[in-house]
């Protein structure tokens, strides 16, 4: 869509924090991004007077993600008619990215569409990545004018002709098969984010709730290292991977984002967790395709070095334990030892 619509020079608002692909698509086509801030502090919702400041002469595009990556924020219909006005007002085309539509946690969700479906200047893209489990598949769509698709479709006929016919036919797979498995992904995200917000909560380094998507924000600020530095130091001396608030922009330069996607319950086969938690790990979806990869997980390492004994309660959230001491530590022992307990209790375990 941005190569279909954009010219030199043109500039396009994203979310701040965002997803950041966003502004590495826009060097090649000679267009700026230019960042509306989403404050921690008001649940990473739109600053909507910030944005409207920020629209000049040559703003082109408005970039909508809700659910959102990396916060979980759902914009509320007030919000997201509140950003239709300024487009329209401004006569700029709103892009909402719905890659999250249907993870919904908590509450309703409204697509931008909706609310003015005879505006030709909104556009709207999906995935099935996260629908249905399916990033490796690469595969996602475009819905807007007829104007713009044509467009849109001249331009990937220029550098990638068309999807794959495998990944074309397992898509169609997805929307015919049996979509039980969706309210039941839906259903597990749920019950992680409340475990994770709960953690997060008693040791006072929860943002906000999310009620999209599958992340969540936790500030690290106590621990006394920027975000950046903090998630290399959890890589390297405990083997977990967290994406620092940095790689999002700058509202979010004190958190990291977590995502409390792995699979918990009752222990498997020790060879099945030790593969997970050094690749990823795999599993079934309604449709038969891979499961979607896990992000807060060990960095891989050699086969033959030891690795933590799988745990029979909660097993993936152990993973929480580095994240949590780490920051602690820089409070004091007697902080560390409260935080350590409240997590201890979260997972019924002494």
């Amino acid at each position: 869509m941005f190569a279909a619509v954009l010219e030199q020079g043109d500039e396009v608002l994203l979310p701040d924090p965002g997803w950041p692909n966003y502004r590495m698509m826009l060097p090649w086509l000679g267009a700026r991004a230019v960042y509306y801030p989403c404050p921690s502090e008001e649940g990473f919702q739109p600053d909507l007077d910030a944005l409207g400041a920020l629209v000049g002469p040559r703003t082109k595009i408005l970039v909508v993600n809700s659910p959102n990556n990396p916060t979980g924020a759902v914009y509320p219909t007030s919000t997201l008619a509140a950003m239709i006005e300024l487009a329209q007002r401004n006569n700029l085309w709103l892009l909402s990215d719905e890659c999250y539509d249907q993870i919904l946690l908590d509450g309703t969700w409204t697509s931008p569409a909706s609310l003015a479906p005879d505006d030709a200047r909104i556009a709207t893209v999906f995935t099935f990545s996260k629908t249905y489990a399916m990033t490796g598949w690469r595969l996602g769509y475009l819905a807007g004018s007829a104007d713009l698709i044509d467009t849109a479709t001249k331009v990937l006929e220029s550098n990638s002709s068309c999807v794959s016919t495998i990944s074309q036919v397992a898509a169609e797979a997805a929307l015919d098969g049996p979509q039980d498995c969706v309210g039941e992904m839906v259903g597990a995200y749920r019950r992680r984010r409340d475990l994770v917000a709960g953690i997060l909560q008693d040791a006072e380094l929860l943002i906000a709730r999310p009620t999209g998507a599958f992340y969540i924000m936790a500030d690290v600020s106590p621990a006394g290292l920027p975000a950046r530095e903090l998630a290399f130091k959890l890589l390297r001396e405990r083997e977990v991977s967290v994406a620092p608030g940095t790689a999002f922009g700058q509202v979010a330069g004190q958190a990291v984002r977590i995502t409390p996607g792995r699979r918990f319950g009752s222990a498997s086969p020790a060879r099945t967790q030790i593969s997970r938690r050094a690749f990823g790990g795999w599993g079934n979806s309604c449709t038969g395709v891979p499961n979607r990869k896990l992000f807060v997980y060990p960095a891989p390492v050699e086969l033959g070095r030891n690795r933590p004994t799988p745990r029979s309660v909660w097993p993936d959230m152990q993973l929480l334990r580095p994240i949590l001491t780490m920051v602690a530590r820089s409070l004091g022992p007697g902080r560390l030892r409260l935080v350590v307990v409240k997590f201890a209790q979260k997972l019924d375990r002494p």
